[in-house]
């Protein structure tokens, strides 16, 4: 299991026991097991200790319930990536999207008849909770690329500065100065190399948001077919490759872009 994994589940596990707490059925026994106490006080303990039994049983409920689980998972994802503040409306509704789809499988693998067929689906979709992160953060990279506008006027005045600098040194005569234009105009070439470098980097991170959220849709509709019979051993495990695949090519374009970006 990834350590994202294990602190997500972590950390759904509190938001749950908290979910349990403040249930209406745990308002009602704690207000009932005061109210009888102060009635009865004589049998103040077998009222205490009868809520405290009712409470360990709204918890393992609350605990068993698939949509509160899957509720909790997604609440939490949320929390730690917080993809509102994503600011292009199309690349938050992809995030939105992965995000409904890790819901919608956790919820899947908490419903499952326990047995072989949970444990399938649980080692299956492990590495889930790591795709949705890594288009999370392929996603607020390229809306950071958009929404930065120094980047974009580079890419307007980068061009045009190379021609004015090329016009200068076809008319200049001094080998000093000659030499300096020669200079810049090689490193404004680099530079405007590494922006289409970068451009073309993005374009392609948008296109592997589309196609891994596609790739996602159909990994949790196969999820929703897996049995407990023979054959579906290898067509687990091969949804289990294919999730690993994602992620890593997801991780793998992310760094390419960190690298595009550190030599901007």
């Amino acid at each position: 299991m990834s350590e994202a994994r294990r602190k997500l589940e972590k950390r759904a596990r509190n938001a749950i026991l908290q979910e349990a707490f403040f249930r209406w059925e745990s308002a009602v026994n704690v207000a009932g097991m005061l109210v009888l106490s102060v009635a009865l006080p004589s049998l103040w303990w077998v009222f205490v200790a009868l809520g405290v039994v009712l409470e360990l049983v709204i918890g393992i409920n609350t605990m068993r319930n698939p949509a509160i689980n899957a509720k909790a998972v997604a609440t939490i994802f949320q929390r730690e990536f917080q993809p509102q503040q994503i600011k292009s409306t199309q690349l938050r509704q992809k995030t939105a999207k992965a995000l409904e789809y890790l819901r919608r499988i956790e919820e899947s693998v908490a419903q499952a008849k326990e047995g072989v067929l949970r444990d399938r689906l649980k080692r299956t979709t492990e590495e889930v909770v790591d795709w949705v992160e890594a288009i999370y953060r392929l996603a607020s990279r390229v809306d950071r690329y958009n929404q930065n506008r120094l980047i974009a006027g580079d890419k307007q005045s980068v061009p045009q500065m190379i021609e004015e600098l090329t016009r200068r040194l076809a008319v200049e005569t001094d080998p000093a100065m000659r030499r300096q234009l020669e200079q810049t105009i090689a490193d404004r070439k680099r530079q405007l190399a590494n922006l289409e470098a970068l451009e073309d980097t993005m374009e392609r991170a948008e296109l592997q948001l589309e196609r891994t959220l596609s790739a996602l849709g159909t990994v949790y509709s196969q999820l929703l077919v897996l049995d407990t019979k023979g054959e579906s051993a290898g067509r687990a495990q091969r949804l289990q490759e294919e999730i690993s695949e994602q992620v890593h090519q997801l991780q793998d374009l992310t760094s390419a872009m960190d690298e595009v970006y550190l030599t901007e």
